[in-house]
């Protein structure tokens, strides 16, 4: 199996959007106050080789997809996975998941990717970037503060039981980690 990044496009966002700075509706409210941009940051989807077909990532707009193409959402089991409270299992090897990951938005999902021993975590935008999971700094447009926390905790606590790779959309870094498997270290270190 293998998981390849295709870059997609690039996108700037308020700072405050990738980092919420306060509390509550001063957080969200603080995105649209926010003077100051990010650097141009990548949009990655993701497709996994699998030897039971291809399986495509794509965390871009439903609407933009041609017309001929017409997905369906994806229902998930209250059935946990590891530290993820909703789950469903992709491929029948049971190593392509998809799991709840709510908090930038309410039904948000990443994609869990099972080979060799190393998860691989498509992560969506559950965070801007890994020092943000890591650090537990949630954006600054979810709308529950208290969900988003306890995803980013779940994203920490699987990246402490297994060798994880941790890859966010948007994240600058995600292409190279994946490249050269880092996984996710709590301590800085590589």
């Amino acid at each position: 199996m293998k998981v390849r990044a295709i870059q997609t496009g690039s996108v700037r966002i308020k700072s405050a959007q990738s980092q919420g700075r306060g509390h509550g509706l001063r957080r969200r409210a603080g995105v649209f106050a926010d003077r100051n941009w990010t650097e141009w940051l990548p949009t990655y989807a993701w497709v996994v080789d699998h030897p039971e077909g291809v399986i495509v990532v794509d965390t871009d707009m439903p609407n933009r997809w041609p017309s001929w193409f017409s997905p369906v959402p994806l229902n998930l089991a209250p059935e946990a996975f590891g530290p993820f409270a909703t789950s469903r299992r992709l491929t029948a090897a049971g190593d392509v998941i998809a799991v709840g990951t709510p908090g930038h938005t309410a039904n948000h999902l990443s994609v869990l990717v099972e080979d060799e021993g190393i998860t691989y975590v498509l992560a969506g935008d559950s965070s801007y970037n890994e020092r943000l999971m890591l650090t537990g700094q949630i954006d600054g447009v979810c709308a529950n503060e208290d969900v988003a926390h306890t995803t980013l905790r779940a994203i920490r606590h699987l990246a402490n039981d297994r060798p994880t790779v941790s890859l966010p959309t948007h994240d600058p870094e995600s292409a190279e980690r994946l490249s050269k498997a880092l996984f996710v270290n709590r301590h800085g270190l590589r």
